[in-house]
């Protein structure tokens, strides 16, 4: 049986520790739901069939570039319990992101339970079962 990776994630971290990931060029994302439950969706006749937090996930992929004008949207897919994308960074000198901490996002609902902010850490966020 493997270790789990910081006694906590599935495998190692595939990241490549002398990399700064927010150098330009084109990454490979893949963002898994907690415990891979289908909160995205599910597939009926081999088409993904997106639920409501499916709808959001993928609207959301697209707003990206709305919120950081140095991205590019490559191809991008919403599986039943994670989701693949490409994006691409193709910043100036002049442009920086924040600080590449792993995050949370986050709607605003009236009767949300998922929390107020768009990106929070994911140590602040309890995990609800919706």
């Amino acid at each position: 049986m493997q270790n789990k990776f910081k006694n906590k994630y599935r495998i190692s971290s595939a990241r490549l520790q002398t990399w700064d990931y927010s150098n330009n060029g084109a990454y490979f994302i893949t963002i898994c739901t907690h415990n891979r439950h289908h909160f995205f969706g599910q597939i009926q006749n081999q088409k993904m069939q997106l639920s409501e937090i499916g709808k959001l996930a993928e609207k959301f992929w697209y707003e990206i570039p709305n919120h950081f004008s140095m991205v590019e949207l490559g191809n991008f897919v919403v599986m039943p319990n994670h989701v693949h994308g490409i994006l691409i960074i193709n910043k100036t000198n002049d442009e920086s992101f924040v600080d590449t901490k792993h995050c949370l996002v986050s709607t605003i609902h009236t009767n949300s339970i998922i929390g107020s902010s768009r990106f929070q850490n994911q140590g602040k966020i309890p995990f609800h079962r919706l």
